[in-house]
């Protein structure tokens, strides 16, 4: 991925992936192991969630390029890889949807506790859309925090401006917490809790710069992911196309 020129917002993106990196290794080389707390396959699973993605499902060779890189990083104990139907492109998660959620609607409690409607999330969304132009996407690189290996998503702003939407209209939402805070990224999988990351390490050393694809984002998806194992099964509430 190229660098840009210092405003160009994939530049700034490197540099927070750069930090995240070092922070990454540098835990790893000082003896820490995987998150014991935060996000894990099972821990996911359990739960309900609802969230606002960008999915990859329609571009062949992004998921080739996907397929290639699981394939180059070999079996890592530490690592509980996501299956291609999971693979997507984070944008907001919301919290837990409470009871079985539809096109009907469903309550949904953020991560602060409160309860909304996810008939207000399907109205944001719709609205944001209609002022944020398709944009273009590339996935370059792997990176890691304690309890997740993800790849570098390089948007041209796009997720942030989505995101601010968002926020702006529902300001009272509590975001997910990230660690670092919040960087545009897709998931390739989860860490064993409390697992030796030693291992890893060198293997997404080797991946660091490696090109997995680009697209184009002319979309968004309102999704359930309904609780079951290894993943959530992910129901599309609606789509939203951007302008």
């Amino acid at each position: 991925m190229k660098a840009g020129t210092e405003n160009d917002p994939n530049a700034a993106l490197s540099r927070r992936y750069s930090a995240i990196w070092s922070s990454f290794a540098r835990g790893i080389e000082a003896g820490e192991r995987a998150a014991e707390s935060g996000a894990s396959v099972d821990e996911f699973a359990e739960q309900s969630q609802l969230s606002c993605l960008i999915s990859v499902q329609e571009f062949p060779a992004m998921m080739e390029g996907l397929r290639k890189v699981q394939a180059l990083l070999g079996s890592q104990p530490a690592l509980v890889l996501h299956e291609p139907g999971f693979w997507h492109i984070t944008v907001r998660m919301f919290g837990i949807a409470l009871g079985d959620c539809s096109e009907d609607g469903c309550d949904v409690r953020d991560y602060a506790g409160r309860l909304f409607s996810s008939y207000d999330l399907r109205a944001t969304l719709r609205e944001c859309v209609a002022h944020v132009p398709a944009f273009p996407v590339e996935l370059c690189g792997l990176n890691a925090w304690l309890n997740a290996t993800f790849v570098q998503t390089f948007d041209a702003g796009g997720i942030a401006t989505l995101r601010q939407c968002i926020q702006g209209a529902l300001p009272e939402l509590s975001d997910r917490g990230y660690p670092d805070g919040f960087v545009p990224h897709l998931t390739l999988g989860f860490h064993r809790p409390g697992a030796d990351l030693s291992g890893l390490l060198p293997a997404l050393s080797r991946l660091r710069d490696l090109p997995l694809g680009h697209f184009t984002a002319g979309s968004v998806q309102l999704v359930w992911g309904r609780a079951a194992l290894p993943h959530p099964e992910l129901v599309t509430l609606g789509t939203f196309r951007l302008r």
